[in-house]
């Protein structure tokens, strides 16, 4: 598991290092012509304008954004480590599995407040939805729970349902 880790970790920077990039606002931009879903490693957010309309690029890209400005990156990490040690342990897989859908319900919910549309971003959302391949090690836009995603964004918060959560806890 560490040698598929590192190799992973490898061909990231790899793609990294091998396109130009463009600084804005202390994010690292990096345009592609491959196909390849939106992601972001720390400050380097990754995408393919060519798949997408410009006011979807926006929401897609404030969505990264988030995952970049949270620092995302090392809780990603920090569950793939937790996985290597703990390989045999199905707790390990199951934190892993629920911080990425963790940090992806917390990008969605700050996106839709920087957004004019929360429809248009949850269809934004499902174009972005495709079977294309992504690196491994990094926090990206799709995850195969974009149904869940959608829900979440519905969702309505009820002060009386989470107190009395805080209180039996």
């Amino acid at each position: 598991f560490f040698i598929r880790f590192l190799k992973q970790l490898f061909s990231l920077l790899l793609l990294l290092k091998k396109h130009p990039n463009t600084t804005k606002n202390g994010f690292k931009y990096i345009a592609i012509n491959e196909t390849i879903l939106p992601f972001s490693f720390f400050n380097y957010i990754v995408y393919n304008p060519s798949l997408h309309s410009e006011e979807e690029l926006a929401m897609i890209l404030n969505h990264e954004k988030v995952h970049a400005h949270q620092w995302h990156s090392i809780d990603i990490l920090v569950a793939n480590l937790i996985t290597q040690f703990q390989w045999v342990n199905p707790i390990a897989w199951f934190y892993k599995k629920s911080v990425k859908e963790n940090l992806e319900y917390i990008a969605d919910q700050e996106t839709v407040a920087m957004v004019s549309s929360k429809k248009e971003y949850q269809i934004a959302l499902v174009k972005a939805s495709s079977a294309s391949t992504i690196p491994a090690l990094t926090t990206n836009f799709y995850q195969s729970f974009t149904k869940k995603r959608i829900v979440m964004l519905n969702k309505k918060n009820s002060k009386k349902v989470n107190a009395l959560k805080l209180t039996t806890i």
